[in-house]
């Protein structure tokens, strides 16, 4: 239960290339190890996703909600990169 704590606040950060998606699976995998009695399982998700991002730009930008939910933070990031990946493709297609 310890280690399983210092594995998900010292080691859980997204790694590169890693998708949103993937991350937050491994999250969940180990915050199921962690037993934190006095937190919900989906705050300690939403912390990790908000400190292990590799986006630093995104990080901040999540910072600024006061009310951000893992929902939340989760669609902010997908519509993050859908709208990155959008950009390179309309800038491919420049002649």
């Amino acid at each position: 239960m310890i280690y399983e704590r210092y594995r998900f606040n010292n080691y859980c950060k997204q790694e590169p290339g890693e998708s949103i998606a993937a991350y937050l699976t491994e999250l969940r995998t180990v915050a199921k190890n962690c037993q934190h009695e006095d937190v919900i399982p989906e705050e300690i998700l939403h912390d990790r996703i908000v400190l292990g991002i590799r986006d630093d730009k995104m990080r901040e930008r999540l910072l600024r909600y006061n009310d951000l939910t893992l929902q939340k933070a989760v669609a902010l990031i997908k519509a993050a990169k859908q709208t990155e990946h959008q950009v390179k493709l309309m800038g491919a297609s420049k002649p």
